[in-house]
């Protein structure tokens, strides 16, 4: 309901009892559909690298539906935006699970065009339902409990994707057929329309309906003067970009290259996902002593000993070298999200902070997407062809890695570049995961 003042405080107490209901089904929901599952329903359909590889860049190509979000919420606000765009990505997500049925009666290349064109609209309406779920948020919380309903909310998500994530290993353990991918990424949507229910049921105020309402396009100019904006987008363009070149390779070197089953590759997925949580944390207590700004250096390098370490390892399976591998790319993804959103905040003024914070992403993450998936893709296209042996594709996946390490290597000049703020100390919310849930 869309309350003409401040939402009352009853109803704040049902919305975020709800929003706790939606933290527990997206948790299920987005571990079921997640981009491992759907890498390794990619790989039993017989798709080729160069396509998985952008499989990995959907989630930022998506991102060009974002625009989207805000005429929706200006008609129909917050709530009824995200809860409808959450239903259009669970059909989104029935898509790629069809796919596989598509792959089994031996439609290849009718399963390859519903697998991409499924996980793109699968991201690109989440990155339309989240464009005011900041604010939402917000809505129905005091200052003083923003920073614990927060809290509350992304640990139910976490601890639900982590038992998802356990009972999808104890699925595979007994079947990694076909089937059993399909079954798990429709039980995923399935959660996800419940977790839709949830949304359409949070209250909101009126502001946010005449918040999105403002043309955006007003605050265009003072966006693309602000040099140190204009700074931070190709570092921000460069988190994309490392993430696609790096991790979906990864999971191709475990699963393909060593052979592993499917469950194995999924403990992958877990340590990145504790890695990212670890790092959030250690990352919140660091960046209050080193600010924002110098918190992506380390991240960086994280990310730079990722091709280093699969281009040395040995061609035998080492399990050290490749947790090591995947802590690094958990870890250095949330440290980089940590030091940008920090970053971003401390330098925009609150009340342009959805403005500039939409044009970021619209500029920087899609061409992320495409420019990472397109290099990535091109790269496995000229390295890698079918009937190659295991030992023949690792080493065609060390000169993958020893071309990213070169291409990742300018990199550090665009961060060092990066205007220090007038304090490099930290203004951070209450709790280190407060953002977090807010993108998943």
């Amino acid at each position: 309901m869309i309350f003409p003042a401040e939402v009352p405080p009853e109803n704040k107490a049902k919305s975020q009892r709800y929003y706790n209901y939606f933290s527990i089904m997206n948790g299920v929901s987005y571990m079921c559909v997640g981009e491992t599952v759907i890498i390794l329903l990619a790989i039993k359909i017989g798709c080729p690298d160069y396509l998985i590889s952008l499989l990995g860049a959907m989630m930022y190509i998506g991102f060009l539906l974002m625009f989207l979000g805000k005429p929706t919420c200006a008609r129909y606000g917050a709530a009824k935006t995200q809860g409808v765009f959450w239903m259009a990505r669970n059909v989104a997500a029935l898509l790629v699970a069809f796919s596989g049925v598509l792959g089994l009666l031996g439609f290849s290349g009718a399963a390859f065009a519903c697998i991409l064109s499924g996980a793109f609209f699968f991201y690109g309406f989440r990155a339309s339902g989240v464009v005011m779920c900041a604010p939402l948020v917000a809505s129905f919380t005091d200052r003083d409990d923003l920073g614990k309903v927060l809290g509350v909310s992304a640990g139910y998500f976490y601890l639900f994707s982590l038992l998802t994530l356990l009972a999808i290993q104890v699925v595979l353990l007994f079947s990694e057929s076909i089937w059993s991918l399909i079954g798990i990424i429709v039980v995923g949507s399935i959660a996800g329309f419940v977790s839709s229910k949830f949304i359409l049921e949070l209250d909101e105020s009126a502001a946010l309906l005449h918040s999105s309402q403002k043309p955006l396009m007003q605050e265009w100019h003072g966006f693309w003067h602000n040099i140190q904006l204009r700074r931070f987008l190709p570092v921000n363009f460069l988190v994309g970009f490392m993430i696609i070149v790096v991790n979906p390779v990864s999971m191709l070197v475990v699963k393909k290259g060593y052979s592993l089953r499917d469950m194995a590759v999924l403990g992958y997925a877990m340590l990145l996902l504790l890695s990212s949580a670890l790092c959030s944390y250690v990352g919140s207590k660091v960046v209050t002593k080193i600010g924002p700004r110098k918190l992506y250096f380390p991240a960086y390098f994280m990310f730079l000993s990722v091709p280093v370490i699969w281009y040395f390892v040995p061609v035998r399976y080492s399990t050290p070298a490749s947790c090591l591998v995947f802590f690094m790319i958990g870890g250095g993804a949330a440290l980089m999200n940590l030091g940008g959103n920090q970053y971003f905040i401390q330098l925009i003024p609150e009340k342009k902070q959805i403005a500039y914070s939409v044009f970021m992403m619209l500029i920087t993450v899609p061409i992320s997407g495409i420019v990472g998936g397109g290099v990535s893709s091109l790269l496995l296209k000229r390295l890698v062809s079918d009937g190659m042996t295991a030992t023949q594709l690792l080493q065609q996946y060390k000169i993958y890695f020893a071309i990213v390490f070169v291409l990742l290597c300018p990199g550090f000049f665009f961060i060092k570049r990066l205007i220090p703020l007038p304090e490099e100390v930290l203004k951070r919310s209450k709790h280190w995961w407060g953002r977090s849930l807010l993108w998943k």
